[in-house]
């Protein structure tokens, strides 16, 4: 995800302090083309 995030391809929602990305599922269900699923 690093190298997806490098390239631009990908937009982590945030960074943490410690150098993590964080992503919401919809961007991550953008992405990989499917659809996000409901929680409940």
């Amino acid at each position: 995800m690093r190298r997806w995030v490098s390239e631009n391809r990908l937009r982590p929602t945030i960074k943490t302090p410690g150098g993590h990305y964080r992503f919401s599922e919809d961007d991550l269900a953008a992405f990989s083309g499917t659809a996000a699923k409901d929680a409940s």
